[in-house]
Formats: C-alpha cells, sequence, structure tokens
C-alpha cells in the first residue's frame, strides 16, 4: 500500500475514534445513591460490611469527614433532596412539617429528581422516604416510584408502587424490605437499560436498615455477638453536669441497660449485611450490563446513631459526632480507588452534586454545593471549613436574638444517685415545676420556657424554682434555714422552724422523704368512721399496722408502673418503651421492660462545627441559654464542656457567627473562618 494513502487512512481512523472517544466522554453518567437510616461511623458498623467496603470504598474514594446537618430522619432527608438547611426548608422533626401538603406544594418540586428528569434522566427510587410520607401520591420528579408508606419496617408493610398500593406480610422470601428494594431497583436498572438504552439512570436505595424494628434476614441472625466497638470512651460516660439540661439528668446505664446496647448493636450489624449483599447485587449489575465504569455510586446514612454514648441508651438527635457524622463512600470515573479525602462533605451538598454530573446548573436556593471539584481537582481547591448544625426539637432561637452571652447560664445540681430518667430523679427535679407564663399542671416538667427573652437571664419564677430544688430542699438538715413547699402549682418558702406548723396544717398530704433525701409518695391511710387521715405510710420505712406485704408489694408495683406510664409518655420528652414482645425476630430481648428517656423539647440548638488545620471545634447555643464548646483536637469524643475557656472576645466572634449560619441562605452558607482571632488553647493558631 501507498505510504501516503496509508497515512491518510491512520488519519481518518485517528479522528473517528477521537470522535468516539470524546462522545462517551460526553455521554451523561448514572447516579446511584444508597442511603440507610440511622448507620453510624463512630459505633464502627461500616467495618462489618466488606462487600461494600470492596466495591465502592476501594473502587473509590472515602471522606472521613462527612456530616448531616440535621441528626434526626425526616428534616435530614428532606435536606438530602432539596440541598438546602432545615432553617430553609423548615421541616424541623419527623412530625413538623414532614411531608406535609405545605412541603410537597413548595420544597418537593425542588428535589434533585424534578432537575434530573427534566434533563433527561430516568429516575427511581424505592426505599423508605420521609417518615410520614401517607402513600397518596407519587412525588414529583420519579418516573419510577416504590416509596415505603410511613416509616421503617422489615415485615408488615405497604408500598406505593408507581401510584397502587403494594402489601407485603411475613413471609423472608417475598417480604424481607431490604431484599425487596434491591429486586425493584435492579430490575429498574435493567428495564431502564433495555428499553431506553441512550437515558442516564438516577437511582435511589433507601433502605430500611439499621433502623428499628432491626429485624435481620434469617441467615444473619447468629453473627455479630459480643460486638463491642460501640463501647467508646464516651460509653455510660454519665452524668455529665457540664453539658445540656437532659445530659445532666442522664446518669450511669444499669446493668440491664448495658445488656440491651450491646444485643441492639447485634442486631444493627446483622440488618446491615443485607444491604452489603444489595450493594454488591447493584453493582454486579451494572457491570454485566457494561454500565459500571459510567455510573457514579455513592453511599452514605441520613443520620448517625448512638449506643449508651454519654449514658443514652440508643437513638440519635444530638449535635455531637456519633449522631451527626455519617459514611461517604463514592466511586465512578476519574475518581481515584482507594483515596482519602479529609475534606468536609455534608448531606445538603448531595443534590447540588448530583445535578453538576448531570450539568445542571444548580439552582441558587440550594445551600450544598458540589463537591466534583474534591473529586477531580483536589489541589486547585479552597473548600469551605465550618458548617452548621442545626435544632432537632422545636426551632425556638431568642438566644440567638439577644446580647452575646459572658458564660454558662443555667448550672444545675445533679445528685450523686442520679441513675436514669425513669426513676425519682426526673420527679425529684422536675415534677410540678411552674413553667414561666403559664399555669404548672401536676404532671408538667421543667421543659424550654427557662429563660425570658431579655438578654438570656432567669426569671424570678426559674430562679425560685432552682433554689427551691437545689438549695432549700425539705426537710430541713443541719443549719439549713429555709425549705420549700408546693402550692398550687408555685413555690412557696417557709423557715426551718415552721416545719411544724407547714405539716400540721397540710390538707390531707403527706410526703416521706428517705435518707438520701428523695421524695417518697406516701400512702395515707384514712379512718372511714371519723373521716380522718391517722397516719402516713412510706413504703421505704416500714409497713402499717394490718398490712399484708404481698399487698404493700402489689401497691409498690403498681406506683412504679403508673411512675414509668407518665414519664415514658410525657409530651415533652422522647421517650421508648422495650419488653421481651419488643423484637419478633432472632435474636430476641428476655432482658424485660424498661423505660427509658432519650431526648426533650429543650435539647433544641444551633451549632457551628469548625475543621481545618489548625481547629476542630462544635460550638453550641441551646434554646434554653445553655452553650458548648468542645475542642476535639485534644477532646475527639466531647467528654469535657470547654465554653469556659474562651475568652470574651472568643465567645462573642463564635455567637455572630452563628447568627449569620442561622439564617443563611444558598452561597452565603458557604463559610470559611479564616481571622487572626485565636481561640484559647490554641496557641499561635488561626481559624
Amino acid at each position: 500500500m501507498d505510504r501516503g494513502v496509508l497515512l491518510v487512512l491512520m488519519a481518518c481512523a485517528a479522528v473517528v475514534v477521537g470522535d468516539v472517544s470524546s462522545r462517551r466522554k460526553q455521554r451523561p453518567a448514572n447516579i446511584v445513591l444508597f442511603l440507610t437510616d440511622d448507620q453510624d461511623v463512630e459505633l464502627g458498623s461500616l467495618n462489618y460490611m466488606p462487600k461494600t467496603l470492596k466495591h465502592v470504598r476501594d473502587q473509590g474514594v472515602e471522606f472521613r469527614h462527612a456530616y448531616v446537618t440535621t441528626p434526626m430522619c425526616c428534616p435530614s432527608r428532606s435536606s438530602l433532596l432539596t440541598g438546602m438547611y432545615i432553617h430553609n426548608h423548615q421541616v424541623f422533626t419527623n412530625k413538623d412539617n414532614c411531608s406535609s401538603p405545605r412541603w410537597q406544594a413548595t420544597h418537593e418540586t425542588k428535589s434533585f429528581a424534578t432537575y434530573l428528569s427534566n434533563a433527561g434522566y430516568r429516575t427511581g427510587y424505592f426505599g423508605k422516604y420521609l417518615n410520614k410520607y401517607n402513600g397518596t401520591y407519587v412525588p414529583p420528579g420519579w418516573r419510577e416510584w416504590g416509596g415505603l408508606i410511613m416509616n421503617s419496617k422489615y415485615y408488615n408493610y405497604s408500598l406505593n408502587m408507581n401510584g397502587q398500593t403494594r402489601r407485603h406480610g411475613f413471609e423472608y422470601e417475598k417480604d424481607y424490605y431490604t431484599d425487596v428494594i434491591a429486586r425493584d431497583s435492579i430490575n429498574f436498572i435493567r428495564h431502564s437499560k433495555k428499553q431506553y438504552p441512550n437515558k442516564p439512570i438516577m437511582l435511589v436505595l433507601a433502605f430500611p436498615a439499621p433502623h428499628g424494628p432491626e429485624d435481620s434476614a434469617p441467615q444473619y441472625a447468629q453473627q455479630y455477638f459480643n460486638v463491642t466497638t460501640h463501647h467508646t470512651p464516651s460509653y455510660n460516660y454519665a452524668p455529665n453536669p457540664d453539658k445540656q439540661w437532659i445530659l445532666q439528668v442522664t446518669g450511669r446505664m444499669e446493668a440491664v441497660h448495658k445488656d440491651f446496647t450491646d444485643l441492639l448493636m447485634t442486631k444493627r450489624l446483622q440488618t446491615l449485611q443485607s444491604v452489603d449483599d444489595a450493594v454488591e447485587a447493584v453493582v454486579k449489575e451494572l457491570h454485566h450490563l457494561e454500565e459500571l465504569d459510567n455510573t457514579y455510586v455513592v453511599y452514605t446514612s441520613d443520620h448517625g446513631y448512638h449506643l449508651g454514648q454519654f449514658g443514652l441508651i440508643k437513638g440519635k438527635s444530638f449535635p455531637f459526632e456519633f449522631d451527626v457524622r455519617v459514611p461517604f463512600l463514592v466511586r465512578g470515573p476519574g475518581i481515584e480507588p482507594g483515596a482519602t479525602l479529609n475534606e468536609i462533605v455534608l448531606n445538603i451538598d448531595l443534590a447540588p452534586t448530583f445535578l453538576d454530573l448531570a450539568g445542571v446548573r444548580v439552582p441558587p436556593q440550594m445551600d450544598g454545593h458540589s463537591i466534583l471539584p474534591l473529586l477531580f481537582n483536589r489541589r486547585r481547591v479552597k473548600w469551605h471549613d465550618t458548617f452548621l448544625i442545626e435544632s432537632s426539637g422545636r426551632r425556638e432561637t431568642p438566644h440567638l436574638e439577644t446580647k452575646r452571652h459572658e458564660g454558662n447560664l443555667l448550672q444545675y445540681s445533679v445528685p450523686q444517685n442520679a441513675s436514669d430518667l425513669n426513676n425519682e430523679l426526673l420527679v425529684q427535679l422536675f415534677k410540678n415545676t411552674p413553667l414561666d407564663g403559664a399555669k404548672a399542671k401536676p404532671g408538667d416538667y421543667l421543659s424550654t420556657n427557662l429563660i425570658t427573652r431579655k438578654g438570656g437571664a432567669l426569671s424570678r419564677a426559674s430562679r425560685d424554682a432552682f433554689k427551691c430544688l437545689n438549695e432549700a430542699q425539705w426537710p430541713c438538715r443541719g443549719r439549713q434555714r429555709w425549705f420549700c413547699k408546693q402550692e398550687n402549682g408555685k413555690w412557696r418558702k417557709y423557715k426551718c422552724r415552721e416545719e411544724k406548723a407547714v405539716l400540721d396544717d397540710e390538707e390531707k398530704q403527706c410526703v416521706c422523704f428517705t435518707a438520701e433525701g428523695t421524695i417518697i409518695k406516701p400512702y395515707l391511710k384514712r379512718n372511714q368512721r371519723k373521716d380522718e387521715y391517722k397516719y402516713c405510710f412510706c413504703d421505704e420505712e416500714g409497713q402499717s399496722p394490718g398490712e399484708k406485704v404481698e399487698d404493700l408489694e402489689e401497691k409498690t408495683r403498681l406506683r412504679k408502673q403508673k411512675k414509668r406510664e407518665e414519664v415514658c409518655h410525657h409530651e415533652r420528652m422522647t421517650c421508648f418503651e422495650h419488653n421481651n414482645d419488643h423484637w419478633r425476630t432472632a435474636p430476641r430481648w428476655t432482658g424485660g421492660q424498661f423505660c427509658f428517656c432519650m431526648n426533650a423539647n429543650n435539647n433544641t440548638y444551633s451549632c457551628l462545627r469548625t475543621i481545618n488545620l489548625s481547629h476542630n471545634f462544635l460550638y453550641c447555643e441551646f434554646t434554653t441559654g445553655f452553650i458548648t464548646f468542645y475542642n476535639l483536637r485534644i477532646d475527639p469524643f466531647e467528654l469535657q464542656n470547654r465554653y469556659d475557656h474562651l475568652n470574651r472576645t472568643e465567645r462573642g466572634f463564635l455567637h455572630d457567627v452563628l447568627k449569620q449560619m442561622v439564617t443563611c441562605k444558598g452561597a452565603a452558607c458557604i463559610r470559611h473562618l479564616n481571622t487572626p482571632l485565636r481561640l484559647s488553647g490554641f496557641p499561635q493558631a488561626r481559624i
């Protein structure tokens, strides 16, 4: 062949190959999101998922500082869908505005699904959506929809499948929900690539695991017993008088609580094994269809979890690392396998990242921003180092509208014998405490109204209540001059020498005390013929004449049961009950019934979280006016509140930055703390 002709043919071939290569590069990538429910990082659950680590982490990148901006299911998922902080989409709790008509009419129409669908993506969602999703409609933007109606379950649930209700029962092969999500998702991938080969897909697999009721597949019910990775340095570290109210009155766990956390850790890991199987199955299907090399796979969770940290038996919704830090793995074309990144990535960054991958302009209402520069141009990126962690309770922030705080406003006294919120401590400290601006009713507890709105100062009623509870308890002891007594929902003070007269004037009431000063509810003995009360009986001090021991035991049991019901169902506390019938699948709980209150309405906060080369801290202001500061460089498990270590200038600076963040929108939410301010404990450091 003539040399000139050969050169021409080679040049033409190069043009053709280059054109094909260019078109392949321009082909929109598929996006697959694996989303778990309540999965931790600090407790080590991801380390028990070898298939996920093999197929996603080892073939991509792991973000070590991945966080959610609100550690509660519905607010966090709403943020993930919209790319917005909760102060902008206003889904504050799992009930407040969760999947409400207002949400449906506004922010749900602007989820990443609607933008991607309009850009030509074939979108599919299978799994848990929002806690209050009732299944009466298919959310906009999803071409294929398989949404769980209401909250996480593994058996006996209903789905909205493209507008039709599909019910599932208790048969493992047909109904185990994690496996159902995997099967429906794989069918979606196959159908999409067969019927619409040129359309990229956006697929979400939203698993119930490891959320309660923690029902594992039967083949995994005997695995991971005796795992203790949840026994971190903050495990059973209680009580905590330097932290917010709920942690001040939460004491060390009892043996039954420790056993429960150990079994719950086991059951959570067992549920995640089916997720591990699903990840592998989806990745293999993408590989079989020759789509894996053009697919970005993301693995994360809606928030973290705690098991025994600070004496809290289980749960989420705290601004600490165990609840806000989540796993975050990404693999895809152009991403260096096996890499680890230390930059901050948030749940609100997912929506703008997906849009960026699709070549869609990120809308201005999104508070997060695309992480693609981190994945592909790391050396040229200046990344933000500060973000907002917002309230997981009622959105009350009068403290941000007042003058700068000069110190922790509230100091609580915690009895030495404090154990948990189911004992007499909760009753002794907070029952019948009057609420500012409202009449107290029997059973009321000290709640979010501890502070007036004027500079965070304690109101007179609150000051009196604290003094009565902490300093002027009855009966009088030693040189005590005053004692307090509740009358008509208000505290009254009496001199100790008036104690007898007050007792004599008591209207058919009697109160007894143990040696430690704990209030014991008495039994009043009444003479039916004379209509008078003859004596007062205290069940821990002795028994009344003629009272049978078995009768006393039954009365004590009923009293404790009533108290447990009052505490565990109180509207201002978030509590749970557990008994031997709670779990319906193996391994079962056999430790008996208990109740534990794990959160309260006044655990409402706004926090700054900063991580950079010189600083690693968490600064929080609570709706009660209480303030905390944790230096994670020297205290990675946030054991000590070091707010008192900050000087006046530092306190004012952090307060002002937080005040700006709680109202930020869009690009204004991207924050860099590069100021010459030096925080105490960080000599020669800049933030």
